[in-house]
């Protein structure tokens, strides 16, 4: 993987839109591309991650700094007071001193080690951030169609309870003109309240996941835009699992920053072997000193010093022993959360490619389905007023219809969750796979508009 030269770069650019966006996106419509960018600029725990990015990054400054010269200055004014045992004398004293220290070190492996050791700190913060902004990326393109999957799905709950509480209301007609038994009117009155109670969990489910996409952009979400009536099966580029394989590989960030972490793990075993190991540094000291007595004159005058100071560790209580044991176990531990990862990225795209290899037969499946579910539930009404069916069988075709239209819904938002989901494992998901998905979204004239509270008492819904 080659690890973003610039991190910050796409999400200052996605700021810059998203602050264009503010005004305008809460009176129109709000696609998908416009929802992610009001999440980068409004989502907090975002917010906190690009803040820790760049706590981050300063620790290779941080650890350069300790291999450059140290300077430090100090000053006293201390007044003294001698009282004599012999004589009446009393002497008072009052000296002016000043200092500069300048320590360089000359050899200092634990050092150099921490330098290395932040130079792979970096390198793996930048990792943790392309991981970060897949992830977020990811989590933004799920809320947002979770919550179109939800409407849609109320929709259909909703023309499902018209359609039982027409079939109901006959019923009941005809059972009291003496037309019916009673169990065909009771039938038909159970479906019916099965259906509601359905409509109602719909209702919920459509404002958890409003809620979920509104905590994300940081304002209520009221209109969106759907899919498009139209949506085809799109073949994921490249088609071919062994080639999205190779991109896990290579390319996931999750893998990459395991990967990371172990050479962190093995720069931290280096620095603990930095214990047995001498240090070598180089001090110089520069002083002026003023005194002054009643009585005596005292040593005025400069002082300069320099030289090598070298410091040799010979026993330390086995502490340099046993840090280098555990940094070593560290080591081993990381290198199989290492192995882990590859694993677990391996595992999850070929479920991703496999449920979009699924979704494509699903799709033209579930169309058959539905026009056959139609077809089926008109002709077993026909076949009631006929006296060919039974009212049982005229319910169960339509709720085979209805369960139909549901999974047809399902089908194409499994599709597009499972795109984005092999996107993500392969580690090449970015805000332009958002842009290009967001073009099988349809116009400002299409959109769904959310109200702001669900009303349960009406099962009447947008035609």
């Amino acid at each position: 993987m080659t690890i973003m030269k610039n991190p910050l770069k796409t999400v200052l650019m996605a700021l810059t839109l998203a602050g264009s966006l503010g005004a305008s996106s809460t009176v129109m419509a709000l696609d998908l591309l416009q929802c992610y960018q009001l999440a980068i600029n409004n989502d907090p725990a975002w917010r906190a991650t690009l803040s820790t990015y760049l706590a981050d990054q300063q620790n290779e400054g941080l650890a350069f700094g300790a291999l450059l010269p140290q300077i430090g200055a100090s000053a006293s004014i201390p007044r003294q007071r001698i009282d004599p045992e012999q004589g009446n004398t009393t002497m008072n004293n009052t000296a002016k001193q000043a200092g500069l220290v300048l320590r360089q070190p000359l050899f200092r492996r634990d050092l150099w080690q921490r330098y290395q050791q932040a130079r792979i700190g970096t390198t793996l913060n930048d990792a943790a951030l392309e991981a970060q902004q897949q992830q977020f990326i990811l989590k933004v393109g799920q809320a947002y169609f979770d919550a179109l999957r939800a409407d849609a799905v109320l929709d259909a709950l909703y023309a499902e309870e018209r359609a039982f509480n027409q079939q109901q209301t006959m019923m009941q007609e005809r059972f009291k003109a003496g037309l019916i038994a009673r169990t065909d009117w009771s039938e038909a009155q159970a479906q019916f309240q099965l259906t509601r109670a359905a409509r109602i969990s719909g209702e919920i489910n459509v404002t958890n996941s409003r809620e979920v996409l509104a905590g994300l952009i940081g304002q209520p979400v009221t209109t969106l835009s759907p899919l498009s009536e139209n949506f085809q099966f799109i073949p994921p580029v490249p088609n071919q699992l062994a080639e999205w394989e190779q991109l896990s590989r290579s390319k996931n960030p999750s893998v990459q920053v395991a990967r990371f972490q172990t050479d962190l793990a093995e720069s931290n075993r280096k620095i603990q072997q930095s214990g047995h190991f001498p240090q070598l540094d180089l001090v110089g000291q520069g002083g002026w000193v003023d005194n002054s007595a009643t009585q005596q004159k005292l040593t005025n005058g400069k002082t300069l010093s320099a030289g090598l100071e070298l410091s040799i560790p010979l026993y330390t209580g086995g502490r340099t022993t046993l840090t280098v044991r555990q940094a070593a176990y560290q080591v081993d531990a990381a290198e199989k959360k290492w192995q882990a990862a590859q694993r677990d990225a391996l595992v999850q795209t070929r479920l991703a490619f496999l449920g979009l290899d699924a979704d494509r037969a699903n799709l033209s499946a579930r169309k058959e389905a539905q026009t056959s579910g139609d077809l089926v539930g008109e002709a077993s009404k026909a076949g009631y007023d006929l006296g060919m069916r039974t009212m049982v069988d005229v319910l169960q075709a339509q709720r085979t219809a209805y369960a139909a239209r549901r999974d047809l819904i399902a089908a194409k938002y499994d599709y597009v969750q499972h795109l984005l989901q092999l996107k993500a494992a392969a580690g090449v998901l970015s805000a332009g796979d958002l842009a290009e998905i967001n073009q099988w979204l349809t116009g400002p004239d299409e959109a769904i508009r959310i109200p702001p509270v669900v009303k349960k008492t009406t099962v009447k819904r947008r035609k």
